[in-house]
Formats: C-alpha cells, structure tokens, sequence
C-alpha cells in the first residue's frame, strides 16, 4: 500500500515497489571503523563506496563488510557495515543505496562508531504512553492510543503531523485496520486502483550512467603521489579559455554539468569549430584544420579559416544538428566534385588544399566489412541495440586472457559497431585496415596501403565466407542471364556497370574457373563456386575499398 514519509527519511517504496533505481549519500570522511544503518525493507543492496571504487567483488579479502543485502527486514533495525572498513580511516567515500525492484527500502540514520550499533528504538506504545509508564494496563495502552486517534485529523489537517503521526498511519495502512463502510471502502478501493496501476509498470531499460554527486575540489597531487598532497585545484573550464573573473562553477552537483554547458556553450569558441572539423576529415579524408586533434599551437593552421568559422556559427544555430551540417557540406559543390584532377591545378596546389578535385580515399576496415555483408545478403540490419557479439577467435589469436569461446565468423550479420571489443584480441582484418588499437582516443586514424590488406581480402575466412554467400545468391538467379548476372554484381559491389571490358573478362574468368572445377557448360550458370569466386574477385578491386 502507498506510504507516507516523514521527512529526513529514505524510502524508495513510496511510488511503487516494482521500480528500480538507485540512489547515493553525500561525500562524506570515514572517522570510524564501523558504519552502522538504521533501515527497513527487502530486495535493496546497500554498499559503500570508498574514493570512488567499489572492489568487495573483486578482493574480499580487502573490502569485507562493504555490502549489506537488505531482505525481509519488516521493522527498522540497525544493519553495520563493518569488517575491513576500518583500513579505510580518513578516506572519502559515500553510501549507494540499489533498489533491484520487487521490494524496497527505508532509511533515516546512518551513523559511525568505533563500537556497535546504538540501541533499538522503543516501541510505538512506549512513546504514546506518559513517561511513567511501568504499571500501565492494556487498558492504559489502548485509551493512549484512542487519544492519540482524536487528535490526529487537527494535526493532519494543520500540517503539523509529527514522525510518530506519519508511522503509525503508515501502520494503519499497511494492517488494513480501516476496512469497512465510508472512508474504509474509499481507501480500500484507493488502494486495489493503486495496485493495479503499480502491477502495470513495465520492466526499466537498463544503461550504463553516471550518478551525479556533491561537488568536491581536489587537491594536486605532489609528483603524482596520493600521500603527498599540495594546493587544492578548484574544479571548472580550462582557464585560457574561460573569464578569470567569473567563478568556475557555481550551483548543486558536482559541477559536471555546469562544465557541460561551458563546453557546449555558443560562446565558446572551441567545441563547434573541433566538432565541424572532425565531420569535414570525415567526409573529405582531410580536416579543414589538418591536425584534427590538436588546435593549438603547434597545431596546423586552417586552409579556410572563414569556412571553418561560417560552419561553426551555422552548426550552433541549427541546434548542434549533426544531419544538417552533414547535409549542408554533402550538398555542396565541393564535395560532389569529381577525383580527376586538371593538370594545371595539380602544378599549382599539389596537395590539393583549395579542394579542386575529390581526394580518393581507402574506405575504413568497419565501412569494407559491412559493405562486404550487404553484397552478400548476410547483413542483419534490422537487429539494432543489445549486447556485442563476441569477436570471432582464430587460432593464431593467443596470449593471456584469451576467451574460451569464440563469436560466429560474420558476427551474426551485424554491423561492425555491434562486435565486442577486446582489447589483446582485435579483428586482424580490422588491424590490417588500420582499426585504431583502443588505448585512447583518435580523432584520424593511420591510413595505410600495405600488401597485408591485399592478403587478408584474398585469405581472410569471413571475405572468403561472404563471397561464397554472394556466388549462391547470384547462381540461384536463374531467369536472368549471364549478362544480367554480371552486370548486378557490379551494381551490388561497385554501384556502377561494368564496362565492355570487364564484362568480357568476368565472363571469360567464370568460363575459366567452370573448367577449373570441371563443370560443365550448361551448368556454369547454376553452380555458385565460379560466381562465388567473380564475387571474391570484385572484393579484391581498389574501387571497392577506395571511394574515387
């Protein structure tokens, strides 16, 4: 049934128990070596969080007595956090309290004693009854609480009602003590509507977030040394970016979001310029500021400093809209031009800095991929969001911490975003296209031209696997021509036909490998080996991995 909560109290029950959720005390300084928890509820985790880490379930044996495991606790009592906290005197840590649904919690006192828990509270009759009470009857106790019934609506109404008010409503309530005709009926038929609308709540989307706590400054850390702490460092902007004579952060919170809007601001003069940039290097192989990661200094200057600053004024003014700029650049003459260049132009800007042709470009090793599974007929396009699909483990792929169960070789017809990475056990296609390692962050990758790349589109098992899905695709097109089917695979694979040439040459190369295998000619269109290896063929052509 619903509840009331009288204030300076925790409790995650008072909507409903089927929600999940989890909350977080403010930072606080162990003292003592034991934590002690005044609370009620079942189905809650409650857990402490020392300078930001969490290890009970990594190292128990240095981080025992960190987590209590709430259940079936029907009345307040005390509930210590204890054991090894007491290594931990003169950290900074904090209280996370997780609601896993289906139950709740209520909390209103934590406290820190060096001894045991205080003593338990004494019972409601206890405080109803006048302080001599050692001789009192059932009767006494019962025209206490009579008395305490009578006065009860003049407090409720007035907005006076006390702790002791709000807790045995709660325990009426919860007892069903006012069954019955008027009001009884009212509240019980209240509290059916109440659960049929809580039994409605549909199961939470979880994601992986970050809970915002009180702001802490921090001190600088003398030569890197934790035990050796110097000034305090005021969290905010970077300084040669911000007004000295404002304050850094202001407001509740960490302060995360304060720096969030600063970043974001129209006002600074960074962010929307760093942010076209990169979408130019994207779009063109080239930022207009070649050194996408660095602006400063010792940074490159731009090519077109007006039109860096026109794209970050009109990207702020449609809202930080990644589509419209992305439109607005791909709408432009610039970038639709043509990659044949004039000789001319070449002699005068030989690299092409005033953009007078189209830049090729080696596509990237997730772009090759994906590609390769929509020419096949294996993309899963439709299967969006959900856990990565665990990477494909070849037997050359060894070393420490190696999985003991490999992924599907096409990654289920994913996407490449949607394959787990592992740090020590990367993709060697993607290495050989120049994935970057995921040690940090990389605004432009490395981009190569080495024979690796022509031996993995030749010998890589998945381009082998797609290849072989294609060539039974296009043989099972069987009221098309040999023709048609040619002219498809260069639709499919090059967005283009082939020429003259090339479709004398795929067919003779398919009439080549028929006799190869021995197949005779009549079935040549039906047998998918000779298509299969025209399709591996087409995945070895420059103009499949490089946009021209």
């Amino acid at each position: 049934p619903p509840h009331y909560v009288p204030a300076g109290q925790l409790h995650s029950g008072v909507v409903a128990g089927k929600l999940e959720g989890s909350i977080r005390s403010p930072l606080f300084t162990l003292t003592h070596k034991n934590i002690h928890l005044h609370v009620k509820g079942t189905g809650v985790t409650v857990r402490l969080i020392i300078e930001g880490y969490y290890m009970d379930e990594f190292n128990a044996l240095l981080f025992r007595g960190f987590k209590q495991e709430i259940k079936d606790v029907n009345q307040f009592s005390w509930r210590t956090l204890g054991a090894d906290v007491g290594r931990y005197l003169g950290h900074r840590g904090y209280i996370e309290v997780i609601d896993h649904g289906g139950g709740s919690i209520a909390i209103d006192q934590v406290r820190q004693s060096n001894g045991g828990p205080p003593p338990a509270a004494a019972s409601l009759s206890v405080h109803l009854l006048k302080p001599d009470h050692e001789n009192t009857s059932h009767m006494d106790i019962a025209e206490a609480y009579a008395r305490w019934w009578e006065t009860l609506p003049s407090r409720w109404s007035s907005g006076r009602q006390e702790p002791l008010d709000i807790q045995l409503v709660n325990a009426i309530l919860s007892g069903g003590l006012l069954a019955g005709k008027g009001s009884g009926q009212a509240l019980a038929a209240s509290q059916q509507r109440y659960q049929e609308v809580a039994s409605s709540i549909p199961g939470p989307m979880k994601v992986l977030a970050i809970a915002d706590g009180d702001g802490q400054d921090h001190p600088v850390y003398i030569r890197g040394n934790p035990h050796t702490p110097g000034d305090q460092a005021r969290r905010g902007f970077l300084t040669a970016l911000s007004d000295p004579k404002k304050p850094l952060v202001t407001g509740p919170g960490s302060g995360r979001l304060a720096l969030a809007e600063q970043v974001a601001s129209p006002n600074n003069p960074l962010t929307s310029r760093v942010a076209v940039n990169r979408i130019w290097h994207h779009l063109f192989g080239r930022g207009l500021v070649a050194t996408v990661d660095n602006f400063g200094v010792l940074g490159e200057v731009p090519s077109h400093p007006h039109l860096l600053d026109y794209l970050a004024l009109e990207f702020i003014s449609d809202g930080w809209s990644v589509k419209r700029l992305l439109r607005r650049i791909m709408l432009s003459s610039s970038y639709q031009m043509s990659s044949r260049a004039d000789p001319e132009q070449v002699l005068k800007d030989p690299t092409n800095l005033l953009l007078h042709h189209a830049r090729v470009r080696r596509l990237e090793g997730e772009v090759i991929r994906d590609a390769m599974l929509v020419v096949s007929g294996r993309f899963n396009g439709e299967k969006l969001y959900g856990p990565p699909v665990p990477i494909h483990i070849t037997p050359f792929m060894t070393g420490r911490g190696r999985p003991g169960g490999s992924g599907p070789l096409d990654g289920d017809g994913r996407r490449s975003i949607y394959i787990a990475i592992r740090r020590n056990f990367l993709s060697p296609m993607m290495l050989a296209f120049d994935t970057p390692i995921p040690f940090n962050s990389m605004g432009r990758r490395n981009i190569s031209n080495v024979p690796s790349q022509s031996l993995i589109l030749m010998n890589d098992p998945f381009v082998i696997q797609q290849a072989t899905l294609w060539g039974k695709r296009i043989s099972g097109l069987e009221e098309n021509s040999r023709q048609e089917r040619v002219r498809q695979m260069y639709l499919e694979a090059l967005s283009r036909n082939p020429t003259e040439g090339e479709l004398k040459a795929s067919i003779s190369f398919l009439l080549s490998q028929a006799t190869e295998y021995g197949i005779p000619a009549d079935k040549v269109d039906r047998d998918a080996r000779p298509w299969a290896d025209l399709g591996h063929v087409l995945f070895n052509m420059k103009s499949f991995v490089f946009l021209y």
